[in-house]
């Protein structure tokens, strides 16, 4: 975590189904795929497994926005497209 960032302003989560448990609104930036192996100290596949949006990981929230970066990594970023539209299902219920 950034040593110049206001850390009274946001709560800091390490996990991201605790994170998701939490919140009412996720951001979720794109990653360049570009970089993932040439510059960061994470591979692909850690990176999926570790911060991927998912539809499990989504029925932990109470009720949750998710407001994708353009243009979205479906696959890397967050889980595929038609899982998104199952959670609506899942909240109305």
């Amino acid at each position: 975590m950034s040593k110049y960032m206001d850390h009274q302003q946001f709560e800091y989560f390490d996990n991201l189904s605790e994170a998701i448990s939490n919140v009412d609104l996720i951001m979720a930036l794109r990653i360049q795929n570009e970089r993932l192996e040439n510059t960061l100290s994470i591979n692909h596949k850690d990176y999926v497994k570790s911060y991927q949006i998912t539809l499990d990981n989504l029925q932990l929230a109470k009720k949750i926005f998710v407001i994708p970066s353009r243009p979205v990594n479906w696959g890397i970023e967050l889980e595929k497209m038609s899982s998104f539209f199952q959670i609506q299902k899942l909240k109305a219920k």
